[in-house]
């Protein structure tokens, strides 16, 4: 049969001569009528999970679900991130810690960090996710969660001499790796866990400069990311350089990337002309916790030396508002995050000091307090918490296994 000499050989060939030509003919189409579920598989631009489909995690569910994560054995797990004699500073004295001139990352601390993407539940450090909440609805439901730098430890604070280090120019390729890493650890989440449907990630401006991570973020799709631009004046570029990062936030946005700009009140950088000029670059607007804290302020929870509260509540309050005016005229699509236990009584008590209607508008974000100021692993936002590894049990039966019963004695005693 395989000789080509032969008359049926050359059938053979001459059949497939004419299946190739019909084939490169029409090849999208021959190709989807025979594997029409194989090919749809590699289909770029195609999210797994729509949000759309899926039905969003209630306050109740996610309440739920962080107390069977923090309750044993789940949370049992308590390492201090460090000791003296694998770090290079102390850290239970923070106050002798230089920000401006940190110490070297040491050899531990880089072993540790590059466990978080190869093996995480070896590391000292975790990513975390905190919530962010809708509150279009009148049930409060997950809008999403930002991705947080944590420790073992601890689940409310962030290791902040260890990001320091991180974020210093010593440690630029340390740094590299481990935001590489944070990426893809989103990525993943978004795609294991629907419910969870976007991560917010916290990106230096000159980062998006680098070659490395603007080609892990281009050559993939960005459903379900958004990117968060630090409010810290030294990271962003000047002259050139910032053309150069608008061009490229705006080409990860044709990708399926959204663009946020994180704690808009305390970056120098933004001021009426930036919001006229690159506000229509950004998705969302976020406001940090320390000018929401002093804008909502109760008088229950203010301390009685403070005597200026009332009008430091007062100017914070016209700044949210003045803000929010101005980006709105530029960009009515524009959601605005409140990092902050904003509640509805307290929006009744400020008044007209903030005459703008939080609760029911689908424009108003709150992240983190509604239930918890701690962060979390995916797991939790998808309502399946693993549980610990039961042990298991094998009966065998020897005698069907082995033949026992039908081996002498000197084969048993072996």
């Amino acid at each position: 049969l395989n000789d080509r000499s032969s008359p049926r050989g050359h059938h053979r060939k001459r059949m497939a001569v004419a299946t190739r030509r019909r084939v490169q003919s029409k090849p999208a189409v021959f190709k989807r009528k025979l594997f029409p579920n194989f090919f749809s598989r590699f289909r770029k631009n195609v999210p797994k999970n729509s949000c759309k489909d899926v039905i969003p995690l209630s306050e109740e569910a996610f309440i739920d679900a962080t107390r069977r994560f923090e309750s044993k054995p789940f949370c049992s797990a308590k390492v201090h991130p460090g000791q003296k004699d694998q770090i290079l500073f102390d850290r239970d004295k923070p106050q002798d810690f230089n920000v401006a001139h940190p110490p070297a990352l040491s050899s531990t601390q880089i072993r540790h960090l590059r466990c978080m993407r190869k093996n995480p539940h070896e590391s000292w450090y975790r990513w975390r996710m905190m919530p962010i909440w809708s509150l279009e609805r009148e049930d409060r439901v997950v809008y999403g969660a930002e991705s947080l730098f944590r420790s073992v430890s601890n689940s409310s604070e962030a290791p902040w001499m260890d990001l320091v280090q991180l974020k210093n120019n010593r440690s630029r390729h340390e740094y590299i790796a481990w935001k590489i890493g944070e990426i893809e650890n989103a990525r993943k989440a978004v795609s294991t866990s629907p419910k969870l449907r976007r991560v917010f990630l916290n990106i230096l401006p000159i980062d998006f400069l680098d070659k490395k991570v603007y080609e892990n973020l281009s050559k993939q799709p960005g459903d379900g990311l958004v990117l968060e631009l630090d409010e810290c004046k030294k990271y962003w570029p000047r002259g050139e350089g910032r053309a150069e990062l608008f061009s490229r936030l705006r080409n990860l946005r044709k990708v399926g990337y959204q663009i946020a700009i994180d704690d808009i009140g305390e970056n120098s950088c933004v001021d009426r002309e930036f919001i006229e000029a690159h506000i229509k670059d950004f998705d969302y607007v976020k406001f940090s916790y320390k000018q929401c804290a002093t804008a909502f302020a109760c008088e229950n929870k203010v301390s009685h030396g403070d005597q200026n509260w009332k009008k430091l509540r007062r100017e914070e309050c016209s700044k949210i508002f003045t803000i929010w005016q101005r980006c709105r005229s530029q960009n009515p699509n524009l959601k605005y995050v409140l990092e902050f236990s904003l509640t509805e009584e307290i929006t009744e008590e400020l008044g007209d000091l903030f005459p703008i209607n939080v609760w029911g508008s689908s424009e108003w974000l709150i992240q983190g307090g509604i239930s918890s100021h701690h962060a979390y692993p995916p797991a939790v936002f998808s309502g399946q918490i693993y549980k610990p590894p039961v042990p298991r049990f094998c009966m065998i039966d020897f005698h069907r296994v082995c033949g026992w019963k039908k081996r002498d004695s000197f084969e048993r005693a072996a």
